[in-house]
């Protein structure tokens, strides 16, 4: 045996085998670290472990068999002992293996301070959790124990890797799961999936992301789809240093695409070492057939693009995921939400009656299989708020928040019914809770930084938009209006309109024309088919009246009511303003909602007042006027600024006989540049109210030629009050 170990150590067949297990080590610590980046498959590792198994006989083989010589390799027994330089060879190997234990340090020492072991789960291996978050508060809260570790976390649009660039809905849609899976737990902090999806094709890098998303840790991946397999690779990144936590890839079937979803987002957990509660937050479990599914992500996503087209397009692909599943809760949810954003004020043509009535129909049967489900109480909201009815509207984000607690949108949506609702506050919080989860949600970022401009912070606003984008022309817009700019507020708009595609909120600003610079002609041709209605109430009334008013009030939609009731003032129809909001009850209401939204109770009770003071009803119309004072002033109390209810409250003064108050009032109004010339010619409806009218005719002669210089700066014609 001694003689044996001997000829081993001369033959460096001991040295060879150190040498033999150090480079293994080394090489199977590389491929570990690099095969789930080349996107390799999951049993590359395995592979290479069972290689290095395999050749370490014949590295032993080869060790004893055959020496190194100055001639090249030969057989050991062919070489004469004076001749032998297995000790230099051996010298040689000392310093290989010296240097592969020199390189297992350093990785190991790499390991103990940046955690690089473990950042990739062996292939084939499952995570010990196979769902979330159910199995994971188990096996979780049991055995991991609460840490400082990262709680933030944003989910980056997985690369769609798929021959098919089409395929670029499904790896979206990927992505966008994992993020609502990982927002149902508490205990963590995930970016918003607009935000996120913000940096979607740019290679931007991850602690730049980090930093403007205020994550901690960033989860990106890629998605391969061939016929019915997929590979999913997802990684899992720290910010601060830009080291991986984990990493891992998925091969499987397509009809296991919801468990790896599951498996992703436990392992994300595990590696953040997230101590979850007790009770995990609920999560749909409804089966799915995935070519249903399939078609549910093309149509979000096409809802998403938001166009008539793409709407249109989505309609048909939620309905075709209903074909293959016709209990697709979701599906039906999308189609509600949908059709809700095709009606006539939106991006669609449906008459706004008849999407409500369509989008509720929808969301009733999305509820009869999941009363939960959230993306039905979001389209609900939208639903409740085209109908006016904001309380429940605020119920329903609410509940739709407890699902996707996320999305920053929810919160704008919120805003805007406490709004209404004369939460002025409480609504200016929502949304700055919103600009606070999602800050690069286009429709987000727009509110927050439009209630900033409302607030004086035209300085700030202009520091966070880039010069010649849409949102740059829509704020500017906004600031010209704030300013009494009214030239400007025309030249912004039709230099919007060269640039870009005239988008929703763009073709609402077109009314400025109309308002402030009287040429209706010119802002008609960008109005939404809904508000062509605001159009024929101001310059062809009766037509409007002859459309609407023999219809049964009850019938009318709130917007149907606003344009009715403007045409019947502009032609001073006051029976048939009585007629029109009779049935609402206004007198005996306690509640008028927003003193500032047109189409509110307050706005109605606000037009049955002026008609009950025009037809000789004092009494009447006192009583009403201070039961609407007395809601401005609550309005005030509640954060309500001068410029919403300045308008209302000058003509409650003239109702209540204050009319010094009521013109004191409307010239604040124009020095604060919100008494519009259209709103100027109405005031001639009050002369009658006082003795002496010089004080109003000075008013009304100031805006008249407040309007005559901002068309001169335009080119344009001197133009009367009375001509508009």
């Amino acid at each position: 045996m001694a003689s044996l170990l001997a000829e081993l150590k001369r033959r460096n067949v001991i040295r060879v085998a150190i040498g033999y297990f150090v480079l293994a080590w080394v090489v199977l610590q590389i491929t570990d670290l690099v095969a789930p980046a080349l996107l390799l498959p999951e049993w590359t590792l395995s592979f290479v472990t069972f290689i290095g198994i395999i050749g370490f006989p014949f590295a032993m083989f080869f060790a004893w068999v055959f020496e190194l010589t100055p001639e090249g390799l030969q057989r050991s027994e062919d070489v004469e002992p004076d001749q032998s330089i297995t000790g230099n060879t051996g010298s040689n190997l000392n310093k290989m293996i010296i240097g592969l234990l020199l390189l297992a340090v350093l990785i190991l020492l790499a390991d103990r301070l940046f955690g690089l072991s473990g950042q990739f789960s062996m292939p084939g291996s499952e995570p010990a959790v196979q769902a979330v978050p159910a199995d994971v508060a188990g096996a979780v809260s049991a055995e991991t124990p609460e840490s400082a570790g990262p709680r933030s976390i944003a989910v980056l649009p997985f690369v769609n890797m798929s021959d098919d660039k089409e395929q670029e809905y499904f790896s979206d849609g990927i992505s966008e799961e994992l993020l609502n899976a990982l927002a149902q737990i508490r205990e963590l902090r995930v970016a918003a999936r607009t935000s996120s999806f913000a940096f979607k094709g740019k290679n931007q890098d991850i602690t730049d992301i980090g930093d403007q998303l205020n994550v901690e840790t960033v989860l990106e991946g890629s998605v391969r789809k061939s016929g019915a397999k997929v590979r999913i690779t997802a990684q899992l990144i720290n910010v601060e240093d830009g080291y991986h936590l984990w990493s891992d890839t998925y091969d499987r079937d397509l009809t296991d695409i919801f468990a790896v979803q599951d498996e992703i987002s436990a392992a994300i957990v595990l590696a953040l070492k997230v101590h979850l509660t007790d009770e995990p937050p609920p999560r749909a479990e409804q089966p799915v057939a995935i070519a249903a599914y399939n078609f549910y992500l093309q149509a979000r996503h096409n809802v998403r693009l938001r166009s008539k087209d793409t709407l249109e397009l989505a309609l048909q692909q939620f309905q075709q995921a209903l074909d293959v599943q016709p209990q697709y809760a979701a599906a039906w949810a999308g189609k509600a939400l949908a059709t809700s954003l095709l009606r006539d004020d939106q991006y669609g043509d449906i008459p706004g009656e008849e999407a409500s009535r369509l989008s509720q129909g929808y969301l009733d049967i999305a509820f009869s299989i999941d009363p939960d489900i959230g993306v039905g109480h979001a389209a609900q909201a939208l639903v409740y708020m085209d109908t006016n009815d904001c309380k429940r509207a605020i119920v329903s984000t609410e509940r739709a928040l407890q699902r996707l607690p996320n999305e920053g949108i929810l919160y704008v949506w919120k805003g805007m019914c406490l709004e209404r609702t004369g939460e002025y506050s409480a609504a200016e919080e929502a949304l700055d809770q919103a600009f606070a989860i999602d800050p690069l949600h286009r429709s987000v970022r727009i509110n927050w930084l439009q209630q900033k401009v409302a607030q004086g912070g035209a300085a700030e606003v202009r520091a966070m938009t880039t010069p010649g984008t849409v949102e740059y022309y829509e704020l500017e817009w906004l600031i010209a209006r704030q300013e009494g700019r009214w030239a400007d507020m025309y030249l912004i708009a039709s230099e919007a309109y060269a640039e870009y595609a005239r988008t929703y909120s763009q073709r609402q600003q077109a009314l400025a024309q109309f308002f402030w610079l009287g040429e209706p002609a010119q802002a008609l041709h960008s109005l939404p088919p809904a508000f062509v209605m605001y159009f024929d109430a101001l310059k062809s009334p009766q037509k409007l009246i002859d459309e609407l008013g023999g219809r049964a009030p009850e019938s009318l939609s709130p917007r149907q009511r606003e344009g009715l009731l403007l045409a019947l003032s502009t032609q001073q129809q006051w029976q048939g303003i009585l007629a029109t909001v009779d049935h609402l009850q206004l007198e005996t209401a306690t509640e008028f909602g927003d003193v500032s939204a047109g189409e509110s109770a307050f706005s109605n009770a606000l037009a049955q007042a002026v008609a009950f003071y025009f037809l000789g009803e004092t009494e009447r119309a006192t009583a009403l006027a201070v039961k609407l004072k007395r809601c401005i002033e609550q309005a005030k109390a509640k954060g309500l600024a001068f410029e919403e209810y300045g308008a209302p409250l000058g003509e409650i003064e003239f109702l209540l006989g204050n009319k010094a108050e009521a013109i004191a009032v409307m010239r604040q109004l124009f020095v604060k540049h919100r008494l519009s010339p259209l709103f100027a010619t109405r005031l001639e409806l009050y002369k009658s109210a006082t003795e002496d009218n010089s004080k109003l005719e000075a008013l009304v002669a100031e805006v008249q030629a407040k309007l005559n210089l901002e068309r001169q700066k335009l080119g344009w014609e001197p133009k009367a009050l009375e001509e508009i």
